[in-house]
């Protein structure tokens, strides 16, 4: 059963997805593994981010079958090698750097939003004269 802090991967449409399990009343679909590191050697959030990488996904790919939708079987999945390093707290070191950065991305997304919205107010105002621009200076 998935617990708080799992790892799942998606093995096929699409292929590596990854996501971490935040709440544990949920079922897992076909096409979705469970993976979760092994207490005091992998650190989950390390996993994560490590299934994440170009490296690891360029990886899953190579080995990827099917030719309208790209799949891998997961006995060929829990095969690959996930490389990390040994001290427990270098990888928590790695995974906190990254969650910060991964922080800033989701804020600076919402930031985003926010400007776009505005964005698009405004041209409805301005475009069907709702709102007159002052020629006058």
């Amino acid at each position: 059963l998935p617990k708080i802090g799992d790892v799942l991967i998606t093995t096929e449409a699409p292929l590596g997805e990854i996501a971490s399990v935040d709440n544990e009343k949920i079922a897992l679909a076909q096409r979705i593994i469970k993976l979760r590191g092994k207490k005091g050697r992998l650190e989950n959030r390390y996993l994560k981010y490590y299934l994440l990488s170009k490296e690891f996904q360029k990886e899953i790919k190579i080995d990827a079958t099917g030719s309208t939708v790209e799949g891998i079987k997961g006995s060929r999945l829990k095969k690959k090698i996930i490389t990390f390093p040994k001290l427990i707290e270098e990888q928590i070191t790695i995974s906190n750097i990254l969650s910060k950065q991964d922080h800033l991305i989701q804020k600076e997304e919402q930031y985003l939003e926010k400007l776009k919205k505005l964005k698009a107010g405004l041209m409805e105002d301005l475009l069907t004269g709702k709102v007159r621009v002052n020629m006058e200076n």
